[in-house]
């Protein structure tokens, strides 16, 4: 199957078939706005020889807010149905993404439309949460031609991140800023929203305290009368953002409180409209840090959900950006996640809201305009990620400090960066992005890759009784985990869904082949990121065979096994 506007679809069409494709069906990306035209294209699709998989490429881009919810819309439908669809097929076929000409900052590029930058901000989480559902994202430059050979240069790959221009391929940019590793020491994920806010008073203290004289501080929320905040209680939802003003003010910063939502255009430029009426010296410098979460798995996604993410991100920052395209800055920045650029296991929505960012801030700084997308990783002190015990997230990031966040901040602007990573890494990401950087020998493998039985935890089982074994499971994928994970198995939260601890695809796919090779038991690549460790021990323990049969020939496997003998030979080769 192949999603293209026509040019495009052509010529894939063409290559593939060069490539002895049996049957390839086309169809444009609008087909996919409507469930009853993607019905009939799978229909049309399984009615053929055999199903290998599906390209889609993003359209041409409209209005750059639409253009991304669009495609973000296209590529979750997609995805939506394949799931669906692939219990009725032997094989599911993996998506494979086209984008051309992406606004990744890569030298010479051109403006390119935010629906292509969405699109591989999907693609990061895609490779970490559906498996073999995924096959990779190309994007590239040229004729449709050149973009259909790039393509099949990489099919065959396993997630695949490539970039190509002018008909070679190119390593995608190193984001600059501050990308420091430590040793291992586990941190928490993210969860109070209302605490994102809480970034923007730090950094507006930053920005007083190296001389700032004035801050308008906007949020969707006005705050109570002046005269009531002197008696507004510790818990009031207010009390947190009067205390913020208040220590503006006492830093000698006059501070102009605005309830706006940045997601409307009209509301947003008749404020900053009415502002400048009152004489007030012009703006010179934006930070935009607006942004909501709706987390969920790409299958479990509501309607509204990327709406409801991508409208204050990123349709906030294009809201800023046009009020001040004829008005002179100093500075617009934008408040982005390592998200965009390593993905999260349930932040589809999160990702492409903030790829779109990155881009955008690409696109504006060709144009002249100083923009900055920052992809920040955890706060431990402010922020999302703020409020979650240690025990509920294993992150490549651990938090860092509102101190080094705000230096990190004051370091990237100087530098007159465009797209930073600032994330203080536990370990590195698999990433493109990182490739350069030294890396940590790779732990040895947890299990053989081989498949059929697993030899002792299957046998301890057969030798424990009945209400033993769920335990004895249980403590097994405990210690597997922790194996994968480089931690202590007494550190491993077992009724967290595994994909809430930090799990990624390849360690998903560690977990599975260590189960089978244990046990004998399959287990779906997406059970085991939606289920906790006791919820994975409990679908092995329905699904391992302990009859008569199976402990026969697990005693024959065994007994012909070789006895391990001592070899004290030296190893054969050159020991010059």
């Amino acid at each position: 199957m192949v999603v293209a506007e026509a040019p495009l679809a052509g010529a894939l069409k063409k290559a593939l078939e060069a490539r002895r494709a049996a049957a390839v069906v086309t169809a444009e990306p609008a087909a996919l706005d409507d469930a009853t035209r993607r019905a009939a294209l799978f229909e049309a699709v399984k009615a053929g020889p055999d199903w290998r998989g599906i390209v889609f490429s993003p359209g041409p881009d409209g209005e750059p807010g639409d253009a991304a919810l669009a495609t973000s819309r296209r590529i979750v439908a997609l995805l939506k149905d394949v799931s669906r669809q692939d219990a009725t097929v032997q094989t599911p076929p993996p998506l494979w993404m086209l984008t051309r000409g992406a606004p990744i900052g890569l030298p010479g590029d051109a403006e390119a439309g935010l629906g292509a930058a969405a699109a591989w901000g999907i693609a990061r989480v895609l490779a970490l949460e559906v498996g073999p559902l995924w096959g990779g994202v190309v994007d590239c430059d040229g004729a449709p031609e050149a973009a259909a050979d790039a393509l099949l240069a990489e099919l065959g790959g396993r997630q695949v991140q490539a970039v190509y221009r002018a008909g070679a391929p190119r390593a995608a940019p190193a984001a600059g800023g501050d990308a420091r590793r430590s040793t291992a020491e586990r941190a928490g994920g993210g969860a109070d929203h209302r605490r994102l806010c809480r970034r923007r008073p730090a950094i507006a203290r930053a920005l007083v305290d190296r001389g700032a004289r004035r801050v308008l501080l906007a949020g969707r929320t006005a705050l109570p009368p002046r005269g009531a905040w002197r008696d507004l209680p510790a818990d009031h939802p207010a009390a947190e953002r009067v205390a913020a003003v208040l220590d503006l003010e006492a830093r000698g910063a006059a501070v102009h409180p605005l309830a706006v939502d940045v997601g409307d255009r009209a509301a947003l430029f008749e404020a900053l409209d009415g502002y400048a009426a009152l004489g007030y010296p012009p703006i010179r410098s934006v930070v935009h840090s607006a942004g909501v979460l709706r987390d969920a798995m790409l299958v479990r996604m509501g309607e509204d959900d990327l709406e409801t993410v991508l409208r204050p991100k990123l349709g906030g920052a294009l809201n800023l950006a046009a009020y001040f395209a004829e008005r002179p800055l100093d500075l617009l920045a934008f408040f982005s996640s390592l998200t965009a650029v390593v993905g999260r296991v349930g932040q589809t929505s999160y990702a492409a809201a903030n790829a779109a960012l990155d881009g955008l801030a690409h696109t504006l700084r060709a144009r002249g305009v100083p923009a900055v997308s920052i992809d920040w990783g955890p706060w431990g002190e402010v922020g999302m990620f703020s409020r979650l015990d240690a025990s509920q997230a294993r992150s490549v990031a651990r938090p860092m400090s509102t101190a080094r966040g705000v230096e990190a901040f004051a370091r990237v602007v100087a530098a007159g960066l465009v797209q930073p990573v600032v994330a203080d890494f536990q370990h590195l990401p698999d990433a493109p992005l990182f490739a350069d950087l030294p890396r940590e020998p790779a732990a040895a493998p947890v299990a053989d890759e081989g498949g059929g039985g697993g030899g002792e935890p299957l046998l301890e089982l057969f030798l424990l009784d009945e209400r033993d074994r769920p335990d004895a499971i249980a403590a097994h994928v405990t210690q597997l985990v922790a194996s994968i994970f480089r931690s202590a198995p007494a550190d491993v939260n077992t009724r967290q869904p595994l994909s809430n601890i930090g799990l990624d695809s390849l360690m998903a796919v560690e977990v599975a082949q260590g189960v089978r090779a244990s046990y004998g038991v399959q287990l779906p690549i997406q059970d085991i990121f939606t289920l906790s460790v006791r919820g994975l021990a409990e679908r092995v323990a329905d699904g391992v065979e302990l009859d008569e049969a199976a402990l026969e020939a697990l005693l024959a496997e065994v007994e012909a096994m070789p006895e391990d003998t001592p070899n004290d030979d030296p190893p054969k080769g050159d020991h010059r």
